[in-house]
C-alpha cells in the first residue's frame, strides 16, 4: 500500500510528464523532481565549417520565424529553458580568444545560467558575430538521443532544444535579468 506521500510524487511525476515529455525520465535519473544535473561539456574537436573564421551570423541554416520573443517572465536560466533533457554539450570549432578549454567551458557555464528577458526564434540584433575571435561551434546532447546545434559568440547564442526548434538568445547585461532586476 503506497504513503501519502509515495502516492503525491506518483501524481507530481505524472504532472511533471505531461508538461514537459522528458520530465519522468530525469526524475527518475536525477533522484527527485527538480533536481537538476549539470550538463557535460566536453571538447570533441572537428570540423563542422571549415569556413568558420570567417563567418558572421549564427546558425545560418536554421529556419526562423519571425514575430514577438517569448518573454522570460519567469526569469528562467537558459539551462532551466532547455530543460532537463539537457545532458551534454560537445565543442567542436573555437576561435583564437578561446584556445583554453577551460576558457571555453567557463563561458558556456556563464551562458547556461544567464537569464536572458525573452527567448526569439531569430537573431534579434543588429551587430555582425564574427567567429574568429569568440566563436564556439558545437552539438547539445538531450536525453532519447536527440541533438541539436549550439552556436555562440560572445554574449550571442543559437541553440536547438531538445523538440529541434531553434531558439537565439542575445545576453548582454541589458538583455538579462539581474539579480534586483
Amino acid at each position: 500500500m503506497m504513503s501519502k506521500v509515495d502516492m503525491s510524487m506518483v501524481l507530481l511525476v505524472s504532472l511533471a510528464a505531461s508538461i514537459h515529455p522528458d520530465a519522468a525520465y530525469q526524475s527518475e535519473s536525477a533522484g527527485h523532481i527538480g533536481q537538476r544535473n549539470e550538463p557535460a561539456i566536453r571538447l570533441v574537436p572537428r570540423a563542422i565549417d571549415p569556413h568558420f573564421a570567417e563567418r558572421q551570423r549564427l546558425c545560418l541554416e536554421q529556419s526562423t520565424i519571425t514575430g514577438f520573443p517569448l518573454a522570460n517572465d519567469g526569469r528562467r536560466t537558459v539551462q532551466d529553458f532547455l530543460g532537463l533533457a539537457l545532458v551534454e554539450m560537445q565543442v567542436h570549432q573555437t576561435g583564437d580568444s578561446l584556445v583554453a578549454f577551460a576558457k571555453v567551458e567557463s563561458h558556456l557555464r556563464a551562458l547556461l545560467q544567464a537569464r536572458p528577458r525573452s527567448f526569439t526564434r531569430f537573431p534579434n540584433w543588429a551587430e555582425s558575430t564574427p567567429f574568429r575571435s569568440w566563436g564556439v561551434l558545437g552539438t547539445v546532447h538531450y536525453t532519447r538521443d536527440r541533438t541539436g546545434r549550439v552556436e555562440t559568440v560572445g554574449t550571442h547564442l543559437c541553440v536547438t532544444d531538445s523538440t529541434g526548434v531553434t531558439w537565439w538568445m542575445r545576453l548582454e547585461r541589458a538583455d538579462i535579468w539581474g539579480d534586483g532586476s
